[in-house]
C-alpha cells in the first residue's frame, strides 16, 4: 500500500514537471520557461531527490518499531537507574524528531515549479536533496543510538 503511494507520488511529480516544461512563457520574461536541456537536468535532479527519499523511507517503519520498544520500556516503570531512564527519554525524543523531520519534509516538498526559472528550480531541488540527506542521517543516528540504549537496558 505504502509502495504504491510513493509510486503514485513520483508519477505526479514527473507529470507536474512535464507541465512546467511545456509552459511557454513566464510572467517576468518573454522567453521559454525551461529549455530542453534544463528540463532534462531538472528531471534528473528531481529523480535523484526522490530516489534518496525512497531509499530512506523504508527505514521509517523500522524507526517506528524501535520507538514503540522504547516507549514500552518507559511505560513498564521498572527502570530504577535515573541515568538509564533519561537516556531512554532522550532516544525516544530523538526517534520522534527524526520521524517528524521526514513527515515535515514530505509535506513541504514542492512539485509545482510554475513561475520559477530553471536556476531557481535547480537551486530548490539541490536544497531539497541536502535536506532529505540530513533527514536520513537523523533517522540513522537516532535508530543507532536507540538500539544501543535498548540493549543496555535489558
Amino acid at each position: 500500500m505504502k509502495h504504491s503511494y510513493f509510486i503514485n507520488y513520483f508519477l505526479i511529480l514527473v507529470v507536474s514537471l512535464s507541465f512546467s516544461c511545456i509552459s511557454q512563457k513566464t510572467e517576468n520574461e518573454n522567453r521559454p520557461t525551461l529549455d530542453r536541456q534544463a528540463c532534462i537536468a531538472i528531471a534528473n535532479l528531481q529523480k535523484e531527490v526522490m530516489l534518496m527519499h525512497d531509499s530512506i523511507m523504508p527505514s521509517i517503519s523500522h524507526l517506528v518499531q524501535i520507538k514503540a520498544a522504547v516507549k514500552i520500556k518507559l511505560q513498564e516503570g521498572n527502570i530504577s537507574d535515573e541515568h538509564q531512564l533519561k537516556e531512554l527519554r532522550t532516544v525516544f525524543n530523538s526517534l520522534d524528531g527524526a520521524e517528524e523531520a521526514m513527515m515535515t519534509w514530505m509535506r513541504n516538498y514542492k512539485t509545482n515549479y510554475e513561475g520559477m526559472r530553471d536556476e531557481e528550480i535547480r537551486s530548490y531541488l539541490l536544497r531539497q536533496k541536502q535536506q532529505i540527506y540530513q533527514v536520513g542521517e537523523k533517522i540513522g543516528e537516532s535508530m543507532k543510538k536507540a538500539k544501543v540504549v535498548l540493549a543496555s537496558s535489558n
